[in-house]
């Protein structure tokens, strides 16, 4: 019995020896802070599930908790970008038109001291989009969207969106229209990730709920107006989808990686995050 208890012993000391581990194995330290009260231990499930659906192994992610301070350990994970993504991000996603060609010139004419042009078809089309703005002078464009003069002279433009990337080194500019049938991520029943055949390009496979199947028709039914996907306030793909989509089925592409899809899928199939989570520290750790 006795030698039966040490060999038992003996394989548990050579397990914790061997198990995955920061220390041995090398990865990521992610430090934040959740405000200590009734909804950060939601939180941090959140979160543990969240990264559970990315990292190798899913087991070592346990979160340590001091206070406001979370710590979770990453075992061999180093995509600091997707680490910030899903700390921070909610399950946000939106489909909805451009503003119609027949306002964009008036639009443009009204902020051309702010803005510039590319004749680039990627990764925007540009006649989806307002035009080019320097960095330093978003502020003074997003105040002269908003003033009342402008609303005036453009009652149906909704709000302003920015490109996920720069443009010739500049920020692409979109405005939505305001009177447009749109779809947000309450409205999915399934949000999916694939990848191409040559596995390079992402793939998100959607399904509306049955509520909301006829929207994605009222969308792609006009062929004459942009429809931006915006995922997190920015524009990923901003395009006219031929032919009209009726199935409530439908694929989103063009502008994402596998892991791009991944990430997405993983923050909607997750619950939402109530409160604001700050990232203090992502440490590489080496083995």
């Amino acid at each position: 019995m006795r030698h039966a208890f040490l060999a038992i012993c003996a394989i548990i000391i050579l397990g914790s020896c061997t198990a995955p581990s920061l220390q041995n194995n090398g990865g990521t330290k992610l430090t934040l802070t959740i405000p200590e009260g009734s909804s950060q231990s939601a939180a941090v499930q959140v979160l543990t599930q969240r990264f559970k659906e990315v990292v190798p192994y899913p087991e070592t992610v346990v979160a340590f908790i001091s206070g406001d301070i979370v710590e979770i350990p990453l075992v061999e994970y180093k995509d600091t970008t997707t680490i910030r993504q899903l700390s921070t991000w909610g399950r946000d996603l939106l489909l909805v038109y451009a503003v119609p060609k027949s306002q964009q010139n008036k639009v443009r004419e009204y902020l051309d001291s702010y803005i510039t042009y590319s004749d680039k078809e990627k990764p925007f089309k540009p006649s989806s989009m307002i035009g080019l703005v320097d960095s330093e002078q978003k502020s003074d464009v997003l105040k002269a969207i908003n003033s009342e003069d402008f609303s005036t002279m453009f009652p149906s433009v909704g709000m302003a969106y920015w490109g996920n990337v720069a443009v010739d080194g500049k920020e692409a500019l979109f405005l939505t229209d305001k009177t447009s049938p749109y779809i947000d991520a309450d409205m999915f029943e399934s949000v999916e990730p694939f990848a191409d055949k040559e596995g390079i390009e992402g793939i998100l496979g959607l399904k509306l709920l049955p509520d909301y199947s006829e929207r994605i028709g009222q969308l792609t039914g006009n062929d004459s107006t942009y429809l931006l996907h915006i995922l997190h306030d920015e524009v990923y793909i901003s395009k006219i989808i031929e032919p009209h989509i009726t199935n409530p089925s439908f694929s989103m592409s063009g502008a994402f990686t596998p892991q791009d899809a991944l990430v997405i899928s993983t923050l909607w199939n997750s619950a939402k995050l109530e409160d604001e989570v700050i990232i203090n520290s992502i440490d590489l750790q080496n083995p």
